[in-house]
């Protein structure tokens, strides 16, 4: 998601700039989560172009941590923000 993906093209799209990603697809994320009090999101961080199944899939890289400000960001806004995430391994 960090570029998008073009489907009548069929190309991912890349990102322009370090700042544009979270603006561009996480914070939208977050703020439909707010706006519609959604219970239940899942991201997925992975390198799907490492993953034969999915390497011409077009979603290309996803791990927050290959991004400095988008996994400071993820810290400071889903770990540490004012709505409660339920985290993997996150006791019920």
């Amino acid at each position: 998601p960090f570029g998008g993906i073009q489907l009548d093209l069929n190309i991912t799209q890349p990102y322009e700039g370090m700042g544009e990603i979270w603006n561009r697809w996480f914070q939208p994320v977050l703020d439909l989560v707010d706006e519609y009090d959604i219970g239940m999101w899942s991201y997925i961080n992975c390198a799907w172009q490492d993953q034969p199944m999915w390497n011409y899939a077009g979603f290309g890289e996803t791990r927050l941590s290959t991004n400095s400000e988008v996994m400071q960001n993820w810290y400071d806004k889903v770990l540490h923000g004012d709505r409660p995430f339920l985290l993997a391994g996150s006791l019920l």
